[in-house]
């Protein structure tokens, strides 16, 4: 079983996002199962989404304020997912134009 790992592991009980630099996690499956890092949770992949960053920048009508739902409080913004990727990745590494791989997924218990 792959291992998610989080700098900030606030998860809500619904729906969760999280946003990769690159295309590491690009071949998860929706239902898949991911172990969270350094917790007995389990995080189950509703949907994968490739795209580049500027994706996010703003919603649109065909698709939801999506980083509302960003298990992070201090990325549901654009500016704070930036400056998070940023600090995680390496500010030479992340541009707009950066592309990232986009999960939702759902956590329970081991």
């Amino acid at each position: 079983m792959k291992i998610l790992k989080f700098q900030n592991p606030i998860f809500s009980k619904y729906l969760n996002y999280t946003v990769r630099l690159g295309d590491k996690w690009a071949d998860t499956k929706i239902g898949e199962k991911l172990r969270i890092a350094n917790t007995k949770k389990i995080a189950t992949i509703a949907f994968v989404t490739r795209t580049c960053l500027i994706w996010l920048a703003t919603s649109g009508r065909d698709r939801p304020d999506i980083l509302r739902y960003e298990h992070d409080p201090d990325c549901r913004l654009f500016v704070g997912l930036v400056r998070t990727l940023k600090k995680a990745y390496g500010k030479d590494r992340v541009d707009i134009f950066s592309p990232i791989t986009c999960l939702g997924f759902y956590v329970s218990e081991e």
